[in-house]
């Protein structure tokens, strides 16, 4: 595979993981969740953020995904289906382990490509 297709599929990688970060720090940014022909958007502060929002918009609902999902990230109320077998602390640091690897491995192939080195996947 070409230096620049590997950068261009490490780059989604790492804004894909950098989403997960936020989610899990409550960082504000836009998340996208639901079917991709009704997606929904919403600007919030992480899971508890989302959810929390969703609570409001949803303030009667008390079963399904999102009633789990909310009860699960404000409460801490578990549900079938919930990952547990890291905590919110590990996953971060997890996540922020791979962004800082597959970072540098993007750098290097970029460092190739500007000093003019022979890409051998072209």
């Amino acid at each position: 595979m070409a230096w620049a297709d590997e950068i261009a599929e490490q780059n989604a990688i790492l804004a894909s993981n950098q989403k997960n970060l936020d989610w899990l720090q409550g960082n504000t940014v836009t998340f996208h969740t639901g079917s991709t022909e009704e997606p929904i958007e919403r600007t919030a502060a992480g899971a508890v953020g989302y959810m929390t929002a969703w609570r409001t918009d949803n303030p009667s609902v008390t079963e399904g995904d999102e009633f789990d999902k909310w009860n699960y990230w404000v409460n801490g109320v578990s549900f079938e289906g919930a990952s547990s077998s890291k905590t919110a602390a590990e996953a971060i640091v997890a996540i922020q382990e791979g962004i800082a690897q597959l970072t540098a491995d993007r750098d290097a192939l970029q460092a190739h490509i500007d000093n003019g080195d022979v890409d051998a996947g072209e």
